[in-house]
């Protein structure tokens, strides 16, 4: 028997090597059980200032070729990638698309629908033996959550303790952050040795809510501080990645003002370059990083977690309605342009104070309107959750509410009133498809009046005492999800 030529041998033996490196490759990662991230791509330069559409967009502005901004959410993962977004905001060419898709999507280019094509779907309710499978067999990791809102404290801690994780919460007050923290003290504090000591206290920080609290961590991290080498960052963003920046220093010019929110920019950015594996994106409403986005802010990775919806707030046991079927609707701290309104149009309404007893107390009324003051807020999420009817205006009257001042207060009126109202259903959780299910949209208090009608049923139509809780099953199962990816690339979780 002839031997085979030298050459063929070496080629027999590379090929054969290589197919065992591929298979041993795919065995591993299917012992790990974690999602391979989507390859990061460039994004494109910031779309120009978006001009004022007071007025509505005219018809047809986004087509039917238009892609979405924001996608219908299934599943928690690691993400990266851009979009068309137009008609978004007037002039505004292009603005980056999340990828949250686990079953391919006709929206997705065929590049991104490859991505998801091996993704399993996570079940809509949340199992005693699926939460025991989401819980580590071994805990590692040391996590602080730096946060001065009482909601989002109250959401971080269900999860936490789905996960079966500690957590240590942080109060900026306690530490000597100031709201808005200016470059000048983030530099103090690093100088200080009070970031150090965070960070070799605490293997995972998060920041949550109010991003610039965070701001001497950041900048620890962007110079390379060593003490912070080893710690990830978590960056939660649910109001505004820039609230209150430049605002921490009551000495500051208003031009010194605007050159330390450039620097706060600049400093996300450069993270955003050197493609930093040690900070971590959340956004929990999709509006988030499009806002970013537009103010020249980008994010290689990010994620939308939305709320948990969970509430510890207690039930007030002196409520006077005590059937759902009541012809009383609630509002929260009605103010009195509004007020009239409803009384020309003779709608029954209770206006609650700041105490009124959270969303177990809302669930007692035929339904609770509220008209937004941001484009999410944590009681969306909780009242939901609890069953509560939620009604709000449609984007459109919504939007006339404010343009003629009938709304008193709208904490996000400057940053939305610029955007097309065909972008509202993308960008802003109470009119997304992700939750449009479990909501009311009146687009007239005509409409509204018929809620307090004798006749009218919420288990005739929407049904959305029984909906609102079958979607936020959903979207914690996504939450949890994506909570433990993050904590497990961050070392928290060890399995």
């Amino acid at each position: 028997m002839k031997r085979p030529a030298p050459a063929f041998t070496v080629v027999a033996a590379l090929a054969i090597t290589a197919a065992w490196a591929v298979i041993s490759f795919a065995a591993g990662n299917a012992r790990a059980g974690k999602l391979l991230p989507v390859a990061a791509r460039s994004l494109p330069p910031p779309p120009p200032a978006a001009a004022d559409h007071r007025d509505a967009a005219p018809a047809g502005r986004l087509g039917d070729h238009a892609k979405p901004f924001a996608l219908s959410v299934e599943s928690g993962r690691r993400v990266g990638g851009v979009g068309n977004s137009d008609g978004l905001a007037g002039g505004a060419d292009h603005a980056p698309r999340p990828l949250l898709a686990s079953t391919p999507s006709a929206h997705l280019e065929e590049s991104d629908r490859d991505a998801f094509e091996d993704d399993e779907a996570p079940p809509s309710t949340l199992t005693p033996d699926q939460r025991h499978r989401l819980r580590p067999t071994r805990r590692a990791g040391r996590i602080a959550y730096l946060n001065r809102h009482v909601g989002t404290r109250a959401n971080m801690n269900w999860i936490m303790r789905e996960l079966g994780l500690n957590i240590t919460h942080l109060d900026p007050d306690d530490l000597d952050f100031h709201y808005g923290m200016t470059a000048l003290e983030s530099a103090r504090h690093r100088q200080s040795g009070a970031i150090a000591a965070l960070c070799h206290q605490y293997d995972v920080i998060i920041v949550g809510d109010t991003i610039p609290d965070g701001r001497a961590l950041l900048d620890a991290v962007l110079l390379d501080d060593p003490a912070c080498a080893a710690t990830h960052l978590v960056l939660e963003i649910t109001n505004r990645f820039d609230f209150g920046i430049g605002k921490g220093e009551a000495s500051l010019s208003e031009a010194a003002a605007a050159a330390d929110a450039a620097a706060f920019r600049d400093a996300l950015n450069a993270l955003y370059v050197r493609d930093c594996r040690r900070l971590h994106v959340v956004a929990n409403n999709p509006f988030e990083v499009y806002y970013a986005y537009v103010r020249g802010v980008r994010f290689r990775r990010w994620r939308l977690l939305r709320p948990s919806g969970h509430s510890y707030i207690p039930p007030l046991t002196d409520l006077k309605v005590k059937d759902a079927e009541d012809p009383v609707l609630a509002f929260k701290d009605l103010k009195p342009r509004l007020r009239q309104v409803f009384d020309e149009y003779s709608i029954s309404v209770k206006s609650l104070d700041i105490l009124y007893g959270g969303p177990h107390a809302l669930v007692k009324y035929r339904a609770f309107v509220e008209s937004p003051y941001q484009v999410s807020t944590m009681k969306l999420y909780e009242n939901l959750a609890a069953g509560v009817v939620v009604a709000v205006p449609s984007s459109r009257l919504w939007r006339e509410l404010n343009m003629f001042g009938v709304q008193e207060y709208t904490l996000c009126w400057p940053d939305v009133r610029h955007l097309a109202p065909a972008a509202y259903p993308r960008l802003v959780d109470f009119y997304h498809p992700d939750l449009a299910s479990a909501i009311y949209h009146f687009d007239s208090f005509d409409d509204l009046r018929r809620m307090v009608d004798p006749g009218w049923s919420d288990a005739k139509e929407k049904n959305a005492r029984a909906e609102g809780p079958l979607v936020m099953r959903h979207l914690r199962d996504v939450a949890l999800r994506g909570w433990q990816d993050i904590l497990f690339d961050a070392g928290a979780l060890v399995y």
